[in-house]
């Protein structure tokens, strides 16, 4: 009977065991199930790259410092050392042509965050070597759990009574980067050690140590987050990692323990004691040969923190993160531009904080028929800023104005009285205002009431010309007018587009202009095609006042919106800088001059390109090409 009994409690408890651990079991599948491992892998000999080729001209201009950061992200046909004889200086004449040809692609879906995925091959072997040796120098021996490294860490934590030392391998901390939060729990923990452990049965080590260098993170410069050991390259020391250094590997190395204690920005002195201590126990330990292990000197390390001070400043790594993500407007041009348009938007918003201020720019290329672009809040959606977003065009309608009133048959050399205009509108009497301080009373030829952007002389002559005729014409370009004796003041810009609008207007501008030019006609692209007699002449520069474009600013709304239209030998493009956000009642003494045409001029001489003055046959031949490429 008592064996029986015996017997009875036996097959419980094996029954007890059996279903505890299919239990476990099923746990454990349940919890390996639910991650997906193979889609981190890198599979391909190359990693993907993106076909966008990129031209700079001989004898043209660029800042080496922008190149520089551009060109990191490109995959290299030339030599650094090649790169360096084809430039002259900072601020450079090229000896010869740079060509790019492809880039790598952006594989980091957050907002203000690169990542570059890379296999193993792409890396330099002492990169990964280093890292083994300060992280987990038995990777290569255990099985996703060290028992010898948390056994150590577990006695030196009760020693010194806090928890210093986790004892966690390299793949322990790819799962919890990847899979599990950051929460100091047994449950958490547990979980940890039984995905890794499955992980390392069914991948081989080479491919989770090289998901780790492609996953952890290393910190943020320039307000990017930097994923992965190709952007930690890039953004650190601006070069591949197989440029890398022994020493450049150990600094991006000691940044793991933590990229924001040690941040070379912030906290210099920390980094550079970690740094020491690291290369100190690499050298003891004899893993590399002591001639590939120099240390920095004070001035190598001066000289790394100057330059990673004024990458910071610049933001030619996060400009291209930016553009980077619109392969179809990536160009050197959207670029610059951005490098340019960042410390304008600084300036404003220091000057007015309480303005929201933002900038589109938007050029199409007579030459290849493409388009570059850039919108400043990336956090937004960049395509509706460019086709849908609606702003106050001002002055740039003024260009077609005239040249109705030239159809209409006004001659564009007859001097008219500059007086105050002063129309009666069922909404009341409404006369237009002026930029600033005109001599009423005098003369002044039709072309420059154009050249020097006046408002009243304009509605004179459009009215002298008929309202109903000017409505009739201006139909054609903006169908959703309203009726012109009734709004005037559409004449003068109230008249709302995005910025793609504005370029296809003007685009329909320049054929009928150029078609009045070649026919022997008056052409009013070639009559603005000097600066010095516009409302830009006492702000462009020596240089650009040398040049033939054509051009036109635009101020609306208190200086909220304000815009500069150009025209050059090869492009055609808008610039609008503005407030995006709650419009207040309060000048912010900014204009189309001061602000969209500055920034015109900061970038047209740095993009790489000889610029080319305005003509109407590249014009005529840019416009063939443009009718197969019309829609963005």
């Amino acid at each position: 009977m008592q064996k029986m009994k015996n017997k009875k409690i036996y097959i419980n408890l094996v029954i007890a065991f059996c279903s505890i651990a299919f239990s476990v079991f099923l746990w454990i599948v349940s919890i390996v199930s639910d991650f997906s491992f193979e889609s981190w892998i890198v599979k391909e000999e190359v990693t993907e790259q993106l076909d966008v080729p990129i031209t700079l001209e001989k004898s043209s201009s660029i800042d080496t410092s922008h190149f520089n950061a551009f060109q990191a992200f490109f995959v290299q046909t030339q030599t650094s050392e090649s790169m360096k004889n084809t430039m002259l200086s900072p601020q450079v004449g090229l000896r010869e042509v740079i060509k790019l040809q492809k880039y790598y692609q952006n594989d980091c879906a957050e907002l203000n965050c690169y990542q570059h995925r890379t296999n193993l091959n792409g890396l330099p072997s002492h990169l990964w070597k280093t890292l083994i040796s300060i992280e987990d120098f038995r990777f290569l021996d255990h099985q996703g759990i060290d028992f010898f490294s948390i056994f150590r860490a577990a006695l030196k934590n009760i020693l010194t009574l806090r928890l210093k030392e986790g004892g966690s391998t390299l793949t322990q901390q790819l799962v919890k980067n990847l899979f599990l939060s950051s929460e100091k729990t047994f449950y958490r923990k547990l979980k940890e050690a039984v995905i890794s452990v499955y992980l390392e049965a069914k991948f081989d080590k080479k491919d989770i140590l090289e998901i780790y260098l492609n996953e952890v993170y290393w910190g943020s410069l320039q307000g990017v987050k930097i994923k992965g050991i190709y952007a930690a390259s890039i953004f650190y020391f601006n070069k591949t990692p197989l440029q890398l250094k022994n020493y450049e590997s150990a600094i991006l190395i000691a940044l793991l323990k933590g990229p924001n204690l040690y941040g070379p920005l912030k906290h210099p002195t920390l980094l550079r004691t970690r740094v020491a201590a690291l290369f100190k126990k690499l050298k003891e330990e004899n893993h590399f040969s002591t001639e590939n292990l120099k240390e920095w000197t004070d001035t190598t390390w001066k000289e790394w923190m100057k330059q990673l001070e004024k990458n910071n400043l610049i933001q030619g790594h996060k400009c291209f993160e930016e553009i980077g993500r619109h392969k179809e407007f990536l160009s050197y041009d959207s670029y610059v531009l951005c490098l340019k348009a960042k410390p304008m938007l600084a300036r404003l918003t220091q000057q007015h904080p309480d303005i929201g201020w933002s900038m589109t720019g938007l050029i199409y290329n007579f030459e290849n028929s493409k388009y570059s672009a850039y919108y400043s809040r990336y956090e937004r959606d960049f395509y509706k800023a460019i086709r849908e977003e609606n702003h106050s065009i001002g002055s740039i309608i003024k260009p077609i104005i005239f040249d109705i009133l030239i159809d209409l048959g006004v001659d564009p050399n007859e001097e008219i009285e500059l007086k105050q205009m002063t129309i009666n509108l069922p909404s009341g009497p409404w006369s237009p205002k002026e930029a600033g301080d005109i001599q009423w009373g005098g003369k002044l030829a039709v072309i420059d009431v154009l050249r020097r952007s006046l408002n009243n002389p304009l509605i004179d002559l459009a009215q002298r010309s008929g309202f109903p005729k000017m409505e009739a014409e201006l139909r054609k370009y903006f169908p959703k007018i309203k009726s012109i004796e009734s709004y005037p003041s559409q004449l003068l810009g109230t008249i709302e587009l995005p910025i793609e609008a504005v370029i296809q207007v003007y685009l329909e501008f320049f054929k009928r202009d150029c078609q009045r030019f070649n026919g022997g006609q008056y052409s009013l692209i070639d009559a603005m095609a000097d600066p010095s007699l516009t409302t830009v002449a006492h702000r462009v520069n020596r240089d650009l006042k040398q040049m033939r474009f054509f051009g036109k600013t635009g101020t609306t709304n208190f200086g909220q919106d304000n815009w500069y239209i150009f025209i050059t030998g090869d492009l055609l493009g808008a610039i609008w800088i503005g407030n995006e956000m709650v419009r207040k009642n309060e000048d912010t003494k900014t204009y189309g001059s001061s602000t969209a045409f500055q920034l015109f001029q900061d970038w047209i001489f740095e993009r790489g390109r000889r610029f080319s003055d305005v003509d109407c046959a590249t014009v005529r031949d840019g416009l063939k090409m443009q009718e197969n490429n019309l829609a963005l």
